[in-house]
């Protein structure tokens, strides 16, 4: 039992870890690393909301273009 608890005070639980652990426990080991683990999550989750503001970029440059076209045009 001194060697669990000796174990445990030096590797804290880590939730993400254990979920990651978890995806793929069922997963033969020739497949497991394509399959995209839960802590990579967040990561795609940022870069989902770059996109976003990305788009909202681009629809404001458009609108001044379709303006100026308009506004030459006329």
């Amino acid at each position: 039992m001194a060697n669990a608890a000796d174990a445990e005070a030096k590797s804290p639980l880590s939730p993400m870890a254990t979920f990651d652990s978890l995806t793929v426990s069922d997963i033969p080991a020739a497949h497991k690393d394509g399959i995209p683990r839960p802590s990579s999550q967040p990561a795609g989750l940022h870069r989902l909301n770059d996109l976003g503001r990305l788009n909202t970029r681009v629809r404001a440059q458009s609108a001044v273009a379709r303006n100026c076209v308009a506004a030459s045009s006329a």
